[in-house]
């Protein structure tokens, strides 16, 4: 490689987010004088450069902040991305205008979740190039992480910092676009496959010459367990009533199943959609590209759209053309089956998906008949401070599992006539589970020997910027595995979100391959590992109150600071660096006596949280659920 950086006093900073950037390390040497720091999210890289002299710095290529500190100015930029849809929608005739926008949430996703992560990324590249002074950059380029080096060259470009780009070649990024763009047409293919393989298996189950009243529906738009297990108690003990439920599905046959496995009604949307619309949304996907890409030009010099000096335009061109390609056609669908759906049947309530703040349950809002307003319903788990959060004033009832909720909802200003305060029927079936299986059998299953002193399960979640970054993960990792290897007789499992993107955990677990260390399946319940733990560590889970359930003590452990994840209260213990949780991780294997008066305090608490949470006497919550929508439903007429 030629020289890069010729002056002795510079500083260059080099990028290496994967392994395989590594053999390209030592090729650089002899190309940069001056100081040499490195950044890198992966702690494989962390661990091999350290052990070069010649390296200045080793850091983290993203910082721990939060959606906190960015979530106005996503709302901002929001706003301006939902404009230019709308003026895009508005010079078309085929879909829908009122489908153009992006919704507030960020959860993931090409679409609201890129501008929060853009502006995460834009603060933590100019934060390292205020710290250290950078002169250039040497850019390790790899496939998986094309759209984050696109921002770090936009970000350099605004402070007219030279970037060098190895391992990947003008023409590889080129292909990889066109690839995106193939991908993101294959994509929208699969949606359809999956819209046909519904229709091929399933029919619409309705008399045709009458309209259906009188159901009570309930959104569900995933297959996962923990979603269908929200919704089925609440069925069936409304079925209990007399009343008529149905599971109304999106893009979730498998939940489907399952649900029809309960013996409950489904009604799974795919089977609503005219086939017209299932060969217009296909065949046009080019339904409002012309102006489009005019729109595009004039967003490209839109001043509006600068961010610290960078502009957000450029950054976010591939979640415009995402949304244009895949998530614009199967909102189009989706919008033209709940048309038909609405049209024979007239539900008297609907559970929103969301609460109405995500798409699905959105477009419901959009398509409900403003004369015969179903009751709106929807109910919180724990209270989280969300700065995206805005309530719907159409929605007429929720159901709050604690004070703190009624408090919260109250904040965002719903009345206290639209909540209903019962607990918790999520986790019903936990009592069960509980009884059936003791700890030692739940070991046995997960192929845990029977002599270790301790079990501990730590939840790494997934990463999503602005929750958990994987700075975070990797931090608390390395310190869970060195912990880990200097105490062979405690066990540690590791269970990641069902959400978990495979990669860098797996490889880095096999790196060390330890043998007290067990990764459980992302897709496995997580029963039979809390029930086989001693203490459960998290940062922000729902996985916390499970454990509460199960009796396991938990920790959560807060890298970022963030006070507002505490969401647990005084029921769980609270840590702010690895360092604290080694200590007390020591103290538990090591001493039975402190681990028994920590473990029964800590359980205490959690029992009092529970109550205020999860339980109203021995009447299941599943069925005060139901006393509460019957009552409103009551109520309106």
């Amino acid at each position: 490689m030629r020289e890069f950086n010729k002056d002795p006093n510079s500083v260059t900073l080099i990028i290496c987010r994967h392994i395989q950037g590594l053999p390209f390390i030592n090729k650089i040497r002899n190309a940069i004088k001056g100081k040499v720091v490195i950044a890198s999210d992966n702690l494989r890289v962390h661990e091999a450069v350290t052990k070069l002299s010649w390296i200045d710095n080793v850091i983290w290529t993203e910082k721990k902040d939060t959606l906190y500190t960015v979530a106005n100015d996503v709302i901002n930029y929001l706003g301006k991305v939902n404009k230019f849809l709308k003026d895009v929608g508005n010079g078309q005739d085929i879909v829908p205008k009122e489908l153009f926008f992006w919704i507030c949430q960020p959860e993931g996703g090409m679409t609201t979740q890129r501008i929060q992560d853009s502006l995460l990324l834009l603060r933590s590249y100019l934060g390292i190039f205020d710290d250290y002074r950078i002169n250039g950059i040497i850019l390790i380029c790899n496939q998986a992480s094309i759209w984050e080096d696109e921002v770090l060259k936009h970000v350099a470009r605004s402070r007219n910092i030279k970037v060098k780009v190895i391992g990947g070649s003008g023409l590889k990024v080129l292909l990889s676009r066109g690839f995106i763009l193939v991908k993101y047409f294959l994509r929208d293919l699969l949606n359809i496959l999956g819209i046909l393989r519904v229709r091929l298996k399933g029919k619409i189950k309705y008399n045709p010459a009458a309209v259906i009243k009188d159901e009570i529906a309930f959104q569900l738009c995933s297959s996962s367990d923990k979603h269908v297990e929200n919704i089925v108690p609440i069925m069936k003990a409304l079925q209990r009533k007399n009343y008529r439920t149905v599971a109304l599905c999106w893009n979730a046959a498998g939940g489907a199943n399952k649900v029809r496995k309960e013996g409950l009604n489904v009604e799974e949307l795919e089977n609503y959609i005219p086939v017209s619309i299932i060969l217009s949304s296909f065949f046009n996907l080019h339904v409002g590209r012309n102006k489009f890409k005019i729109k595009l030009k004039e967003l490209l010099l839109d001043h509006k759209f600068y961010y610290m000096g960078v502009h957000l335009a450029e950054i976010l061109l591939p979640s415009m053309h995402y949304f244009m390609q895949v998530d614009l056609p199967q909102r189009y669908r989706l919008d033209a089956a709940l048309k038909k759906y609405f049209s024979l049947h007239s539900p008297a309530a609907i559970k929103l998906w969301g609460g109405g703040q995500m798409v699905e349950g959105d477009l419901v809002l959009k398509n409900i008949d403003a004369k015969k307003k179903p009751l709106l319903m929807y109910w919180f788990w724990i209270v989280l401070d969300n700065p995206y959060d805005y309530f719907s004033r159409q929605i007429d009832l929720f159901l709050s599992s604690g004070i703190d909720h009624e408090e919260y909802l109250g904040k965002h200003g719903v009345s206290s006539n639209r909540i209903r305060n019962i607990g918790m029927n999520r986790y019903d079936h936990l009592s069960g589970f509980i009884e059936k299986h003791s700890p030692s059998q739940s070991r046995e299953y997960l192929g845990l020997s029977p002599e270790f002193l301790l079990y501990i399960l730590y939840d790494s979640n997934y990463i999503v910027r602005g929750y958990l970054t994987a700075a975070e993960q990797m931090q608390m990792l390395s310190s869970l595995l060195t912990f880990a290897k200097q105490n062979p007789k405690v066990a540690l499992m590791i269970k990641p979100h069902p959400a978990h993107r495979r990669g860098m955990l797996e490889q880095y677990l096999k790196y060390h391959s330890l043998k007290n260390v067990f990764l459980i399946d992302r897709d496995m319940l997580p029963y039979h590992a809390i029930n086989a733990s001693d203490v459960v560590i998290m940062k922000c889970s729902t996985l916390g109150l499970e454990a509460m359930i199960f009796k396991r003590p938990v920790i959560s452990v807060i890298l970022d600071e963030e006070t507002r994840w505490m969401v647990y209260g005084k029921a769980v213990e609270y840590l702010t660096d690895t360092v604290e949780l080694i200590k007390l991780l020591d103290n538990l294997s090591r001493d039975i006596n402190f681990r028994n008066r920590w473990s029964k305090d800590a359980i205490n608490r959690q029992d009092n949280f529970l109550k205020e949470h999860c339980y109203r006497g021995n009447t299941p919550v599943s069925d005060l659920a139901a006393d509460a929508i019957e009552l409103s439903l009551k109520g309106r007429y």
